[in-house]
């Protein structure tokens, strides 16, 4: 099981990768939304906004009415940030 600072640092680290897409690529499949990704065996939750400048604004925070919301294990949200699971 990783820990949460170990979750954020995969979360930053997919959003640098978003980042890193040529803007008018990204522009033209990136919808504005509200997002949060639930960690269940950490019970914790991260979100954020996603928008046309990549994903930004990730906090420690549950955001009840995020437009799209996640779950996974802590194990397998850095296996996609690391490329191993898609």
């Amino acid at each position: 099981m990783a820990s949460v600072e170990q979750c954020a640092q995969a979360l930053r680290s997919l959003a640098d990768r978003l980042a890193a897409v040529d803007p008018d690529v990204r522009g033209k499949y990136v919808v504005e939304r509200t997002v949060s990704c639930r960690i269940r065996d950490l019970d914790v939750v991260f979100s954020g906004r996603l928008d046309d400048s990549g994903l930004t604004d990730i906090t420690q925070t549950d955001d009840a009415s995020a437009q799209v919301r996640l779950a996974t294990s802590s194990d397998d949200l850095l296996a996609l940030a690391d490329g191993r699971l898609g």
